[in-house]
């Protein structure tokens, strides 16, 4: 038996469970009046539901709307896209699962609105840029 210190996989936190991370752009669109949309309530929707669908493991959200200087304002919302950094305690492919199935939740069934998963990709959690680009699109 080697005293030397155990090797921890880089995927892996101390207590052994898988830890991945995703960046997505999420198109939003609306094809009715907007009047009964609110941005914030959606941002807000998605981060609870995030939490909840995934349960007890540690979870790391952060969603921003891009392409507009006005923030979360619904408007900014439909015109450009919402950046999603998520990072959880589960292997990579269930947190692409848990992601799409939100998405649809939230933003297609509770809201009526149209969503287009523009970019995925993996990435190591805490690292700005990504090591797997991949593609998907919501079923």
């Amino acid at each position: 038996m080697s005293n030397e210190p155990s090797e921890i996989d880089g995927d892996r936190e101390a207590g052994g469970e898988l830890r991945s991370g995703l960046v997505a752009m999420v198109s939003i669109k609306a094809d009715h009046d907007l009047d009964a949309f609110d941005g914030k309530d959606l941002i807000e929707s998605l981060k609870a539901r995030l939490r909840e669908t995934l349960g007890t493991v540690r979870t790391e959200v952060s969603l921003t709307p891009e392409g507009d200087a006005h923030g979360e304002s619904s408007a900014a919302l439909l015109r450009g896209e919402l950046r999603l950094d998520l990072s959880a305690a589960v292997d990579g492919e269930t947190l692409e699962e848990t992601l799409t199935a939100v998405l649809e939740a939230e933003i297609a069934v509770a809201r009526g609105l149209l969503f287009r998963i523009a970019r995925l990709e993996r990435v190591a959690p805490g690292q700005d840029e990504p090591t797997h680009p991949m593609t998907a699109t919501p079923t």
